[in-house]
């Protein structure tokens, strides 16, 4: 028999099946890398039941130990304190409970029962309607919050983290003028989280938004500039739906900085060109998300973002 192993508890909630469906991935990249006790939580409407489903354990990447088994549970037609209770003898005693909230609401009993009991709280901004909540939870939350579309993002950050590191290229983007940013057609919200977190980092005054079909154009002051952002959905079934493809910085001189993935999903080429000058291009590192390594730690283990919070207020005047 393989051993097993255990480091935390998972408990994921939902009303919402298609909710659950999709984290199913990342469930298993998760039990694949760090071992831990997944119960799953699905709220339905109906005759009083409860359905226990245990199914088979992941194996550890490389590795002959499996994690804890999982649990599903289904539960219909009982009070949400109740219901806060089916998963307790499920759950591995003396080790963390991770919350991952699979809904828009957080003034449920179910939500205040189970929040009660956890170490830390996950959400999933991508799956988020009602941003408002979900803002006010990440900023005023008592228990360390972490996003998981955040934390997929931070890829794309720590690129423009190293370009802004040289003089030379800040100087060059200080000029920008225009900023395109296309992303594999699926949700908006990793190519909005970036350009929030970039705007909010280079000091820009959010202006107005305007919609043009699928295009979200975003308009900022900038050092009594105007900038105009767009947001625009590419097809790539190659790539991850929603995520970040290339970004494209132009000046009023034209002047441009184009950083693109290239033929490797681990690194991205910078080029930048002048009105005199074309540098060489350069490559840098960009986690790959599919892998799963990247930004898991950070979900699990990380403390509420610092970058995260002070991004919040200019996320909520562009979704308001």
């Amino acid at each position: 028999m393989p051993t097993k192993a255990c480091l935390y508890n998972l408990l994921a909630v939902s009303k919402d099946p298609e909710r659950l469906k999709k984290v199913e991935p990342l469930f298993t990249d998760l039990l694949e890398r760090f071992p831990g006790r997944l119960v799953t939580l699905l709220e339905k409407s109906g005759e009083k039941q409860i359905n226990i489903e245990e199914l088979p354990s992941v194996a550890l990447t490389g590795s002959k130990v499996v994690t804890e088994s999982r649990i599903a549970i289904t539960v219909s037609g009982y009070d949400q304190k109740m219901i806060s209770l089916v998963p307790l003898p499920y759950l591995i005693p003396d080790l963390p409970i991770f919350l991952f909230w699979l809904d828009d609401h957080f003034d449920t009993p179910l939500f205040q029962e189970l929040h009660a009991m956890s170490d830390r709280l996950l959400l999933n901004g991508e799956e988020t309607r009602q941003f408002q909540e979900w803002f006010q939870k990440l900023s005023s939350d008592s228990l360390p919050v972490v996003d998981l579309a955040w934390c997929r993002g931070d890829g794309w950050r720590s690129v423009m983290r190293e370009i802004l590191s040289s003089e030379h290229r800040r100087h060059s983007l200080d000029k920008c003028r225009l900023l395109q940013i296309s992303y594999a057609k699926g949700p908006i919200t990793n190519a909005l989280f970036f350009q929030a977190w970039l705007a909010t980092a280079l000091g820009f005054s959010f202006k107005e938004k305007k919609l043009d079909g699928d295009v979200l154009e975003l308009i900022y002051d900038w050092q009594g500039n105007k900038i105009d952002v767009f947001l625009s959905p590419k097809e790539d079934p190659t790539s991850q739906p929603g995520s970040i493809l290339n970004l494209q910085f132009t000046s009023s001189e034209g002047e441009q900085c184009l950083i693109f993935r290239g033929d490797d999903a681990l690194e991205v080429k910078v080029h930048i060109t002048t009105a005199d000058t074309c540098d060489i291009p350069f490559t840098v590192y960009l986690p790959n998300p599919k892998r799963g390594g990247s930004f898991l730690p950070a979900w699990i283990w990380g403390n509420t973002s610092k970058e995260m919070r002070e991004t919040l207020p200019l996320l909520k005047k562009i979704i308001e």
